[in-house]
């Protein structure tokens, strides 16, 4: 099953692990482009599918390719349309064989657990499993890393003191997790005091780019026209028109057309264009953005009921389910301590 998804339908394989790390492809569409594919499986071979396959045989399948002529994401890719044409019981056993074994050597395990957290549900229950799927990936590897974890939990209990605070993140700079779900999720628990302070070290600590990705990850819009203003200036805007769409969500089709926020992750004169277009219109829009904290446009004190999540991106999907986690945990620790 692997080796016939990998030899027919790679470039789609391709095409679909590069839409999870583009903002601008929600959830409820690769859900759906998967579906997609596993619909051409059936045409072609359904034989194929009605082949019942092990956790063990899977993973071990993975081994045998986990080569260098087959890339990482494409392997995880198509373990992932195979686990969705099988019994869901597969799934579950497949994923606690990854999370138990050893095998840090698979580039594919930490793809693979990251791919199947959105498959696992919306409950609290699943954001719990979510969040523990994606410790081992994050959390697991050094004594650092150990501390940051410890610093991320504790956010969710106790707000941190300005020495921590500022530790906790330099260690997500050096780490290379600036740009990931966990730092979104660790500036959204802090009170507005600590997300100014962490903004102000950033900016004093970190290269431009970092500083700028870190203020757009505190979901707060007021740091969007900042971000906009220095897009023409640094090596790279992809990161930031990211960071950008990934706040204001759909509300940022209001300030920007559609075309111009796909076409200035790459071309220059689009960049220009997305800066003309975001400061003609924001004026008009911006008594809309004061006082809210942003995830994919929506408001993190308000529900975001299922429908919605399935229109946000992997990215912010992940930060949803890392906060509902980290709620629950505070709610039973507060319980116990009670």
């Amino acid at each position: 099953m692997l080796t016939m998804l990998l030899k027919a339908h790679s470039n789609t394989l391709n095409q679909l692990h590069s839409a999870q790390q583009n903002p601008f492809y929600s959830v409820d569409y690769l859900m759906q482009a998967r579906q997609q594919l596993i619909l051409k499986l059936h045409a072609y071979n359904s034989e194929i599918l009605q082949v019942t396959l092990s956790a063990a045989q899977l993973l071990q399948a993975l081994r045998d390719l986990n080569t260098g002529a087959v890339l990482a994401s494409t392997l995880a890719e198509a373990c992932l349309v195979t686990l969705l044409t099988s019994p869901k019981k597969l799934t579950h056993e497949c994923v606690t064989h990854l999370n138990e074994s050893d095998e840090k050597e698979l580039p594919v395990k930490q793809l693979l657990v990251e791919k199947l957290a959105i498959y696992r549900g919306r409950t609290q229950t699943a954001y719990a499993q979510t969040f523990d799927a994606l410790k081992p990936i994050y959390f697991s590897q050094s004594a650092q890393h150990v501390e940051l974890f410890k610093a991320f939990k504790q956010v969710a209990i106790e707000l941190p003191t300005t020495k921590v605070l500022f530790k906790t993140t330099n260690d997500f700079a050096e780490l290379n997790l600036i740009n990931s779900p966990l730092m979104s999720a660790y500036l959204l628990l802090l009170d507005q005091q600590r997300v100014n302070h962490v903004c102000n070290f950033a900016s004093q600590a970190l290269s431009r780019e970092e500083a700028l990705q870190v203020m757009l990850h505190t979901g707060m819009p007021k740091y969007v026209p900042l971000v906009v203003s220095l897009l023409s200036d640094v090596e790279d805007a992809e990161p930031l028109i990211n960071g950008i769409k990934r706040c204001l969500g759909a509300e940022l089709d209001n300030l920007v057309t559609y075309e111009t926020q796909v076409q200035a992750q790459t071309d220059a004169q689009a960049i220009v264009d997305f800066q003309q277009q975001f400061n003609q219109h924001w004026p008009e829009h911006e008594s809309y953005y004061v006082g809210k904290t942003l995830v994919y446009g929506y408001a993190l004190n308000q529900p975001i009921d299922r429908v919605k999540q399935q229109g946000v991106d992997q990215q912010s999907w992940q930060v949803l389910a890392i906060l509902n986690a980290l709620k629950m945990d505070s709610k039973n620790y507060q319980e116990s301590v009670h």
